[in-house]
């Protein structure tokens, strides 16, 4: 890892060069997928227990795996050569019967159509910043770690954006685990009361073991979110929940999301991403040591105005050569 990261931060000055971009960013991936391993390795009795059934042979070759992945995407750079490879991750996946082949759960209510979409993501090269606080929530292996990262603005100040965002960069990873995007316009199929099936259905796509305990337990997250045995983190992101319905419905809502989050139903490694107005019984219902609060107006005015700029400068660039006086970006 240490090899691949020097190499990277030696390959820098080439990031424009479009060609190399892929690999660059294929083994960042890998290297969070490692570092994401090595955390949860070094929680040694946590680990050992949820890997019983592997040797450590086994363990050895997992992170074989790792290290010929990361080879293989830096001979790739070297070379010069387009890859065609997904990141390995590594997944702890129990015995599952026969039977779970056959689950079929399209019977529950699920929220259709609320997705990422790249377009609805941030500017590429803005709210770096902010977006790596994010991550930082979402990635923190301590016990005691916050589940939840509660996201406010006021209205058309980006939250979608950057939940959008998020929410692909996680995907990348394959440590996307359910996007519940509510929206007024498309209240009929978004609202409270598909709100935690929605969810359920998309975990249970992410693991085997999932569906065939939702199947058994017949509840939504907790229970059978404690055989969701992956190593790292598994996002949940709900976006605009402030418009998951009226008074009643979002109260309701808000009630059932405060208690797992208040009493720890939620396991370890579930983390949810949550965006909102400021509203003030949002704020009083997600006021816990579980929550960590992110405020879009807390961010420097400085890095505001360098992303609007480049916002403008992206939006306007096919234009610079019809004046010469663009040159010295005082139109900006």
């Amino acid at each position: 890892m240490n090899d691949a990261f020097a190499f990277v931060h030696d390959a820098e000055p080439l990031k424009a060069v479009k060609a190399h971009l892929k690999v660059i960013t294929l083994l960042v991936q890998q290297a969070t997928e490692c570092r994401y391993f090595i955390a949860e390795y070094a929680k040694q009795n946590s680990f050992l227990t949820r890997t019983m059934k592997y040797t450590f042979s086994d363990i050895d070759a997992r992170i074989t795996e790792y290290e010929n992945k990361l080879l293989e995407l830096k001979n790739a750079f070297l070379q010069g050569v387009a890859v065609h490879t997904a990141v390995t991750v590594f997944r702890i996946m129990n015995w599952v019967q026969d039977i779970s082949m056959a689950i079929d759960l399209n019977d529950m209510p699920y929220a259709s159509g609320a997705w990422y979409t790249r377009e609805k993501g941030c500017l590429p090269g803005t709210r770096k910043t902010f977006i790596s606080e994010i991550c930082d929530i979402i990635n923190n292996p301590a016990d005691d770690a916050p589940r939840v990262c509660l996201l406010t603005g006021i209205a058309g100040s980006g939250k979608s954006a950057i939940a959008h965002t998020v929410a692909r960069l996680y995907d990348q990873q394959h440590h996307l685990g359910s996007l519940c995007c509510f929206d007024t316009l498309h209240a009929a199929t978004r609202h409270p009361g598909n709100f935690f099936s929605t969810i359920a259905r998309d975990l249970s796509d992410h693991d085997p073991q999932y569906k065939e305990c939702l199947w058994e337990l017949e509840e939504f997250i907790a229970r059978p979110s404690e055989h969701l045995d992956v190593i790292g983190p598994i996002l949940v992101v709900v976006d605009a929940l402030d418009e998951s319905g009226d008074r009643t419905a979002q109260g309701s809502l808000l009630s059932a999301l405060s208690k797992q989050i208040t009493e720890s139903k939620l396991p370890t490694n579930l983390r949810l991403l949550i965006t909102a107005r400021p509203e003030s019984d949002i704020l009083a219902m997600l006021s816990s040591s579980q929550v960590a609060h992110k405020q879009l107006h807390d961010v420097d005015t400085t890095l505001v105005d360098a992303d609007i700029g480049k916002f403008v400068k992206d939006s306007l660039c096919g234009y610079h050569e019809l004046d010469l006086r663009w040159h010295d970006q005082e139109w900006c």
